[in-house]
């Protein structure tokens, strides 16, 4: 069964900001966040 692409992107766009806020938490540094988020685009 194929997924909706939509449905992908909004489930990969969650994850990415559960990934980002996680990373934030754990380090106490946005920058690591934002340079991961840039590494990955």
């Amino acid at each position: 069964m194929c997924a909706d692409p939509i449905m992908v992107w909004l489930v990969d766009d969650r994850l990415l900001s559960i990934a980002c806020i996680w990373s934030i938490t754990v380090t106490k540094r946005w920058e690591s966040c934002f340079l991961w988020l840039v590494e990955n685009i």
